[in-house]
């Protein structure tokens, strides 16, 4: 008789990291990364006025659980930057800001379809 064996691994994440902090959600050059087993992605804005000076500041990168739902304040540069931590846990769901979740749904949705019926 033949044996079966299988084997479960935990599957890591595939996660849009911005290779540098962009000023605008359009200003990150955004890389697909695997993610280390149990982390999520993040979306990530830090903002900060100083005078008439406002500055956002955009991040994108794969997180452990414990970054996600953050927000304070941290100093940079002369500046106290508030900023809030979203994740989610699906691939690549950190392309947009997380407030609309049916673009992300719609994104993947369409990714999907498109890697698998068109031919290029």
């Amino acid at each position: 008789m033949y044996g079966l064996s299988l084997s479960l691994s935990v599957m890591s994440l595939t996660c849009y990291t911005c290779v540098f902090p962009a000023i605008s959600p359009l200003d990150c050059v955004m890389v697909p990364q695997d993610c280390s087993s149990g982390q999520q992605c993040l979306y990530s804005t830090a903002t900060a006025t100083k005078g008439s000076l406002s500055v956002a500041l955009h991040e994108k990168s794969c997180a452990v659980p414990s970054q996600c739902g953050l927000s304070g304040v941290k100093h940079a540069a002369g500046f106290n930057f508030s900023y809030t931590n979203k994740c989610c846990n699906i691939d690549l769901c950190n392309a947009a800001e997380l407030s609309f979740p049916c673009c992300m749904i719609l994104k993947r949705f369409v990714r999907f379809y498109s890697e698998r019926f068109i031919v290029s």
